[in-house]
Formats: C-alpha cells, structure tokens, sequence
C-alpha cells in the first residue's frame, strides 16, 4: 500500500508552503502533524482539508479521496500570508506571475 502520509508530505513540500502554516490551519499540534505524515492511511477528509490549504486535489493521488474544488482566489488572497504560507522563492513567482497578467491586460487593453 502507498505511503499517503509520505505523499502528503512530499506535495506540501513541492508547492512551497511551510508544513508549520498547513497545521495550524488545520487546528492541531506539530506532534499530531508529525504523526499525520508517518500514517499510511490518514483520513480522507482531512487530506481534503489539507488539499484545500496547499491548493491541490489530492484525488489525482488517491482515487478514493474525493474530488475538490479548489478556489486560488485573488491576488489579494494569495498575498495575504505570504509569510506564513509560501517560502520566499514561491511568493516572487507568483508575484511576478501577477505582474505578467497585469501587464498583458494593459496591452489587451490598448488603442
């Protein structure tokens, strides 16, 4: 059987966000998270929830864990933690993402 804890661990780490911001969205303890990563088989719910912090449908990892929407909100949104949620490197890329939307709008909308 797949390692999902491993899993787990392995995707929050390749989007960047801090495993310290994903368990106090998730409202537990550091040890509890801990322990969450060494599971085989943690709850599908709450891979859900940690889906929906680090902005991933683990269903592509598990079939059996439900699909979710995942809302990427604004800008704004994403900006709004950067300290708490995206190493240095991840929230400049997505800055200068916004920067290249932002200008290929102004261009869009030239005479």
């Amino acid at each position: 059987m797949e390692h999902r804890g491993k899993i787990i661990r392995n995707r929050v780490n390749e989007f960047g966000v801090k495993h310290t911001f994903v368990y106090k969205k998730l409202g537990i303890t550091k040890p509890t998270w801990t322990t969450l990563l060494k599971t085989h088989n943690p709850d599908k719910d709450l891979i859900r929830r940690i889906g929906r912090i680090i902005r991933f449908n683990f269903h592509k990892d598990f079939l059996d864990v439900e699909p979710i929407v995942i809302d990427f909100g604004s800008p704004v949104s994403i900006a709004a933690e950067p300290e708490a949620a995206y190493s240095p490197s991840q929230f400049a890329a997505i800055m200068q993402e916004l920067a290249e939307v932002k200008q290929a709008v102004k261009d869009l909308l030239k005479p």
